[in-house]
């Protein structure tokens, strides 16, 4: 068995290993170990649909420097709607040189369908009449043994989420090297819903 040094850097290795990732949790110890057993429980619940997606924490960012010592990865990643009412997405998903493609359909906040396309059907979406796209630039990053996603988007505005279920304004700070505008978690023109339907001059307040 390793040390309690060892453990850590062992778990540090592994979150460097999974930077990215979109179902990347990370499951902190602010709670008992059964809370922390349910909390794994109904995130696993949220990713395969059986639960409606978590409100994840999000700012709109003034300003954003990641120093080069903190483990970063970026992600981009195109998102194709083909109507303002059904919240159906295709999704074009670029890392370290590949990509994916899928397609997802949600029923309110539950998932209900994932599916996996190729290059060719996703330029097939894209190409339709009402198609309309929302392009984002993540930096995902560890922060303070949290993690965060940097999110700069095409329309021009960059956002800050938190992953999990803590709130950074409460016990967790903000990290240093970016500046927090306001709290835009329950403000839909954020989403990327709205952000493909909105006019980029409309995203700056």
């Amino acid at each position: 068995t390793e040390t309690v040094d060892e453990a850590k850097e062992l778990d540090h290795k592994t979150l460097e290993a999974w930077l990215g990732h979109p179902r990347l949790h990370v499951i902190d110890n602010s709670t008992d170990f059964e809370t922390k057993i349910a909390r794994v429980t109904k995130l696993i619940c949220v990713d395969v649909g059986k639960e409606p997606k978590v409100a994840r924490h999000k700012y709109l960012v003034i300003s954003a420097t990641i120093p080069s010592s903190v483990s970063a990865e970026v992600v981009t990643v195109e998102s194709i709607f083909l109507s303002e009412e059904k919240n159906i997405r295709v999704i074009k998903r670029s890392q370290q040189g590949s990509s994916t493609y899928s397609v997802k359909e949600y029923r309110g906040q539950l998932l209900e369908s994932y599916e996996h396309i190729t290059a060719a059907k996703f330029l097939e979406y894209s190409v339709k009449q009402s198609a309309v796209s929302c392009v984002k630039k993540k930096t995902n990053f560890i922060w303070n043994h949290h993690h965060y996603s940097l999110q700069e988007y095409q329309a021009g505005c960059i956002t800050l989420t938190v992953g999990g279920h803590h709130d950074t304004s409460a016990d967790h700070p903000f990290p240093p090297f970016i500046a927090i505008s306001k709290d835009i978690t329950d403000n839909s023109k954020y989403s990327c819903l709205g952000m493909a339907y909105s006019c980029p001059t409309d995203l700056s307040e």
